[in-house]
């Protein structure tokens, strides 16, 4: 064969091998980011979709796609007692969590910060007693619906849990959020007083401002609403927005100044806007709204709508109501007779604000919600988890998890001289992931094994002669340091070693 046609040959050989590499690269490509592309997907997220419907008291059907974000104390863990604190027309499904074990956990728990707060397993807790809550007064109503206090004493535990959100619009990629249902229980303001959304308690407790933002001169920067529910990255992801201050156009109520916000309530004229799925009627069941068991336990007020039979919560808007020492409220109406006093403790947050869609690693989608009371949840997201053995050896390489539920039975990875410890987020440090700790991402991830080497007793036998020392304890990938000297009428000691004759020595 001449060598100009071997050349072409190995050029042709050289050409294939180069293509193959290629090929396999993309191939391995496409492999990672199978689940990426495939949530991207998912994420697709809509405005609220209108229908006209007869039998509607607004005359239509509303479906808002939602999503998760952010965590907050919502669900309450009992044992397993009767449960006496909610009535029946307002316990909502996964309102409690009963679990005599974890109930037994967090009673005996020591670690509780100065927020009473703890982390156990990667999941977050809150405590609160009746003295917390921001009204604990049961009136005599029977037509009002209040959580119910047993004695001043026992703490109450919730867990955090994800956030669930109505996307009201999206525009330029940003989404307007409402929150599902009513999250927790604050006064408008500390005081009944003149006040506007600008100068309010809850505007500064919903955003973690200072003393300066509020006419009360009260610091929510150790405890807010922001500060609980969202982490750092989070955070970056919420726009801050123009909270316009219309003031109440009916009552002709200034508003106050124009506000730059990331957490706000709505107001009226957002409530009333079709854009968002509401109507301007007196009864729009876009408007009715759930509470949590957490809401509820800080104080929050439902009522019996005798229209559809079932219990509905109040929540604050952001617009004054018949003067400046009144805020409207909502009900399954916009309050009529003007809005309650600022300084009320029975009405609930229903946080709204604007999420970055760019920030995609933050939060996922949640489904839908209608306003006819269908709830149709996406379905299942998963991610898979990779396991890094950390200098060990693991049978199990990776593991297919569910966003949202617990990762489930860990493999145990072994190591010579070390015992396994647990699964942790990071190399070194992070936080411990276990069976029961839920999967609050659904990208795909690393767990990495956490190692304490084992201790060992090391006998010192003196071969004919004389040791003080008969034992010590080593650690193992550690030195021995300092070895006792045995002494041995008419011989010299040369040393330790692994066998009565031979053997390797060992030395400090």
């Amino acid at each position: 064969m001449s060598e100009k046609v071997k050349n072409k040959s190995n050029i042709w050989k050289y050409m294939r091998s180069m293509m193959l590499i290629v090929l396999l690269v993309l191939i391995w490509n496409s492999e990672m980011n199978y689940n990426n592309t495939a949530l991207a997907a998912e994420l697709t997220l809509e405005n609220p979709r209108i229908m006209q419907a007869v039998g509607m008291e607004s005359g239509q059907v509303v479906t808002w796609d939602c999503v998760w974000f952010g965590n907050y104390p919502q669900a309450e863990v009992i044992p397993t007692v009767e449960y006496t604190a909610l009535d029946e027309s307002i316990l909502y499904e996964g309102d409690i969590i009963v679990s005599d074990s974890l109930y037994s956990t967090l009673e005996k728990a020591l670690g509780w910060d100065e927020h009473n707060e703890i982390i156990l397993e990667g999941t977050k807790y809150r405590r609160i007693k009746k003295d917390d809550a921001t009204d604990s007064d049961i009136l005599d109503d029977s037509s009002m619906l209040y959580y119910h206090w047993l004695d001043s004493t026992s703490y109450h535990y919730f867990k955090y849990e994800p956030i669930k959100w109505r996307i009201l619009d999206i525009v330029d990629n940003q989404a307007f959020l409402l929150s599902d249902v009513v999250l927790d229980t604050q006064k408008y303001h500390s005081v009944l007083q003149n006040v506007s959304w600008e100068k309010s308690t809850i505007r500064s407790w919903l955003n973690g401002y200072g003393t300066e933002n509020n006419s009360q001169s009260i610091s929510y920067k150790e405890k807010s609403f922001m500060g609980s529910a969202f982490t750092n990255e989070e955070q970056k992801a919420i726009t801050t927005s123009i909270v316009e201050n219309r003031g109440n156009t009916t009552w002709g109520v200034a508003g106050g100044n124009d506000t730059l916000d990331k957490i706000f309530l709505l107001a009226d004229f957002e409530l009333f806007n079709n854009r968002y799925g509401f109507v301007e009627r007196e009864y729009d069941e876009a408007h009715y709204c759930k509470s949590s068991a957490y809401a509820k336990a800080m104080g929050n007020q439902s009522e019996i709508f005798t229209l559809t039979d079932e219990a509905w919560c109040y929540w604050w808007l952001r617009t004054p109501g018949w003067d400046e020492q009144e805020a409207l409220r909502v009900w399954v109406n916009i309050s009529e007779a003007g809005g309650p006093d600022v300084n009320r403790g029975r009405y609930g947050v229903r946080a709204a604000l604007k999420l970055d869609l760019s920030f995609s690693n933050t939060y996922s989608l949640a489904g839908t919600v209608s306003s006819d009371g269908t709830v149709d949840e996406m379905g299942t997201i998963t991610c898979d988890v990779l396991f890094d053995s950390n200098g060990g050896r693991c049978s199990t390489e990776s593991m297919n998890v569910i966003y949202g539920d617990a990762y489930g039975t860990l493999p145990i990875p072994t190591r010579t001289g070390y015992t396994f410890t647990g699964w942790y987020t990071s190399e070194t440090g992070g936080m411990q992931i276990t069976s029961s700790t839920v999967v609050t991402t659904d990208l795909n991830h690393i767990l990495y094994a956490h190692w304490m080497p084992n201790t060992y007793i090391v006998s010192f036998n003196a071969n004919g002669g004389n040791c003080d020392i008969v034992n010590m304890s080593v650690t193992y990938g550690g030195v021995y340091g300092g070895l006792p000297t045995p002494t041995r009428t008419g011989y010299t000691f040369t040393g330790w070693y692994t066998g009565v004759s031979g053997g390797s020595q060992i030395t400090s």
